[in-house]
């Protein structure tokens, strides 16, 4: 930076380039970067389900470098060194309000998961009974002996 601050007015200040809005979307092997490649033989109704393709993709790069951008990330880093009892609070909240909802989608995820290959599942439920068989085993006996402990007491009552 010079002394004199009319020699700025003279000389560029170098500052970074905004990155690039640019996105590449790939259709039938052909790579279309802008709108004016997103004609479509003729076809307006396919040329429009491209230009609006080709804008999502946009939107998604244009999240990707905001949320990367090093001035954000210190931002959302510091509101939440700020605010981290309260987001935590709200959190639990969340958690507590949504737990069956939660616990469904789980419950759905699992079953889709073990039909897909059933056998990996048995394997695997093998595996671990036989690496826990002891612990297991004990917590069963434990099991029985409280439920007949709460009988006897039933009875006595």
């Amino acid at each position: 930076m010079t002394k004199n601050p009319f020699a700025q007015l003279h000389t560029p200040v170098p500052r970074r380039l905004p990155a690039s809005t640019s996105a590449t979307l790939v259709i039938d092997g052909k790579r279309i970067t802008g709108n004016h490649r997103a004609h479509a033989n003729g076809d307006e109704e396919r040329a429009a389900e491209i230009r609006r393709e080709l804008e999502r993709a946009r939107s998604r790069e244009r999240y990707q470098r905001a949320r990367l951008d090093p001035v954000k990330v210190a931002k959302r880093k510091a509101y939440y060194e700020a605010n981290k009892e309260r987001i935590l609070a709200y959190k639990r909240e969340y958690q507590r309000q949504h737990a069956e909802r939660h616990r469904a989608l789980k419950t759905a995820w699992a079953q889709r998961y073990r039909a897909q290959d059933p056998e990996k599942h048995r394997a695997v439920c093998r595996d671990y009974y036989w690496r826990n068989r002891e612990k297991i085993l004990a917590k069963a006996r434990a099991q029985t002996v409280a439920r007949r402990e709460d009988r006897q007491q039933e009875q006595r009552a």
